[in-house]
Formats: C-alpha cells, sequence, structure tokens
C-alpha cells in the first residue's frame, strides 16, 4: 500500500498535463481556479487545474510498475467526463478535457469546486487508513479460511481441489459461454466481454460452493471460517461504500459552501449521466446488460458514489435555503437536458475503461 501510494502521488504530482488558463474550451478557467483555491485555502504557485493526461516529457528514469497502470488509467480517464482530486502532499485537481467542453461556466465551477472541497477536507487521509483496515481485515480473515484447507490433510485439501475443478467445468458448460470464456478481451465486443463477464461469475462461483462444501463435509470446523470470511469481506465492502458515499456528499455540501451554485452541480451531473447512458446504449447496440435483483442491491449497497437522484436532492436544498425559486430548482432537476451528440464517448474509449487496454 505504501508503495502503490508513493507511485501514485509521483505520477498525479510530477507528470499530468496542466490545463490552460484560457483556452476555447474553457476561456475562465484560469479565474475560476483562483478563486477556487483562495476560497478553499489551498495553496499552490499559478492556481494550477490539472488534466487527466500523461505528459510524456516529464517523465524521467524508471517508471514503476504501479505508475504505469496509473497513467494509463489517467490517460482512459482523460478521454471520459471525470473530475478529481488528490492531496496526499501538494493539491492537485484534475477535470478532463471532453468535461470542460461539455460545461458552462457555473457548471465548470461547480464540478470544480467539489474536487477543492474533497482537497481541502483531505478526504484521501480519511479513504486510505479505512481501505487498508477493511481490506487487511478481509484479507486476514480469507488467509484463515485458505490455511485450513492447506493444513487440513491431503485427502480433504485433494478433494476440494479436485471439487472445484470438476464442478467448475460443467458449470462452464451449463451456461453454454465455455469457448466465450477462452477468448480475450480485446478480441470481444462489449456485449460479449459482458456475457463473458457474467458467464465467468456465475461458474466461479458454483465452483467456490462445491470447494467449500466439500471441505466442510469433511472438516465441519472449516465452516465458521469460510462463513467469517465471507461476513468480515461483505462488512468491508458496505463500510467502504458508506463511508465513501458520505464523503462525497460532504464535498458536494463544500462546492456550495466555496461558492458554487447547487443547481449548476445539478445539472453537471445530469448531463454526465445522459451522455455516459446515451454513449453505453449505443456501445451495446441499444440492448445493456441486465443484472438480477440481488446484483443490484448488492451494486448499490457498495457503490462508492451516491445515486444522482440522491444528491440532487439534497443539492435542491441547498439551493432553497440559498432563496432560489422553485421554479428554478425543479427545471434543473427534472427539465429536459440536451447535450449534442459530440459529447459522447467513442466505443473504444469504452472499450478501455472495460478491458484496461
Amino acid at each position: 500500500n505504501y508503495y502503490a501510494v508513493k507511485q501514485s502521488r509521483k505520477v498525479m504530482e510530477e507528470r499530468l498535463v496542466e490545463h490552460a488558463a484560457s483556452t476555447p474550451d474553457s476561456p475562465n478557467l484560469g479565474k475560476i481556479a483562483e478563486d477556487l483555491y483562495k476560497n478553499s485555502g489551498l495553496k499552490a504557485e499559478g492556481f494550477p487545474i490539472y488534466d487527466f493526461k500523461v505528459d510524456e516529457t516529464k517523465k524521467k528514469g524508471k517508471t514503476g510498475i504501479i505508475a504505469e497502470l496509473v497513467e494509463k488509467m489517467n490517460n482512459t480517464a482523460s478521454k471520459t467526463h471525470n473530475a478529481a482530486a488528490l492531496r496526499l502532499g501538494k493539491p492537485v485537481i484534475m477535470i478532463s478535457t471532453p468535461l470542460l467542453k461539455l460545461l458552462n461556466d457555473e457548471e465548470e465551477k461547480a464540478v470544480l469546486a467539489h474536487e477543492f472541497a474533497h482537497a481541502a477536507c483531505r478526504h484521501q487521509h480519511l479513504t486510505l487508513p479505512s481501505r487498508l483496515l477493511t481490506g487487511v481485515a478481509a484479507a486476514a480473515v480469507g488467509m484463515t479460511a485458505f490455511a485450513m484447507v492447506v493444513t487440513s490433510g491431503w485427502v480433504p485439501f485433494l478433494a476440494t481441489i479436485g471439487a472445484g475443478i470438476v464442478v467448475g467445468k460443467i458449470a462452464k458448460s451449463v451456461t453454454g459461454k465455455a469457448a466465450l470464456m477462452k477468448q480475450k478481451d480485446e478480441d470481444l465486443t462489449l456485449k460479449e466481454i459482458a456475457e463473458k463477464k457474467k458467464a465467468t461469475k456465475q461458474a466461479a462461483t458454483v465452483s467456490s460452493l462445491a470447494q467449500a462444501g466439500v471441505m466442510m463435509a469433511m472438516v465441519p470446523a472449516y465452516a465458521f471460517a469460510w462463513a467469517a470470511s465471507k461476513v468480515v469481506s461483505g462488512a468491508s465492502a458496505l463500510l467502504s461504500g458508506t463511508f465513501s458515499r458520505s464523503i462525497e456528499y460532504q464535498a458536494d455540501r463544500g462546492a456550495v459552501e466555496l461558492g458554487a451554485d447547487p443547481l449548476a452541480l445539478v445539472t453537471s451531473l445530469r448531463k454526465m449521466e445522459v451522455v455516459m447512458d446515451r454513449s453505453k446504449k449505443q456501445a451495446f447496440g441499444g440492448d445493456l446488460p441486465k443484472s438480477g435483483v440481488l446484483s443490484k442491491a448488492w451494486a448499490k449497497a457498495t457503490r462508492t458514489h451516491p445515486m444522482t437522484e440522491k444528491r440532487i436532492e439534497r443539492l435542491s436544498d441547498y439551493a432553497r435555503k440559498q432563496g432560489q425559486s422553485e421554479e428554478a430548482i425543479e427545471k434543473a432537476a427534472k427539465g429536459k437536458i440536451e447535450v449534442d451528440t459530440i459529447h459522447d464517448i467513442s466505443y473504444d474509449t469504452l472499450k478501455q475503461m472495460v478491458v484496461g487496454l
């Protein structure tokens, strides 16, 4: 974790492209940045705002494996509608060029103010320890369960491994996607990748349950370790998601305190959602993959960002407290959002996001 944070900081603090203070995409970016730096109390020479894109000319010496992964993720993020903040050392506020093109000045200020709030509150200093602790707890219990399998003796161990392999192969054949699961993601369409992931997850779940069942039958005490590992890992994911969502709400409130119009943040969120939904529908040919009820519920419970509807409700309340009219609030929260298709995310970029090319 220390190495990962160190490498990530190196990329974010030393290698990113800095946006110009004024461009055709954002003529007032420099003024907006200067105001937000002063209002937030953050210090940085020249009031910089960064793109996610990595500046190849700033790379010096050997690049670590994690740094290379961060650079690859950043370059992909630079092609989508993204904003983020890092403050483990100096503050690094990032917004992608596509997002600057999508938003007007007020919306741009609102989105950046949200990120300035993250940095001003040092949210990374809160999230890193919590992720580390929950991760260690889940790993420790999982390793304990695995150790029980390894030390149970040759017969239970081989029976467990054998059951997993046999049942896994049967499960793959039953899904009818065995051939698909053997192919590389980069050779598949987005629709095929979604089908492959779903089938792979189903086969892995059945295989895991078979292994656990055999081990429990031969070593009854294993049931407690297996159940504990599932409870701890599930609780860790729930706690991490809940904590992350609370921080996002805090950053929304902080954005308003830094002078952003809450309704501008509402319309910016809605614009990004329209673009993403439309881009995904187009990429999947209008037929988006469907999740089961339990999968949807779990994804909702563990998501890092609140549902857009929930954020809009709170931001609308902030607008009311400011004295803004119900008509203006209704228009921002429920009015028609029109976004030109030139802002849509390309198929190749969406595939990069999924495959990690």
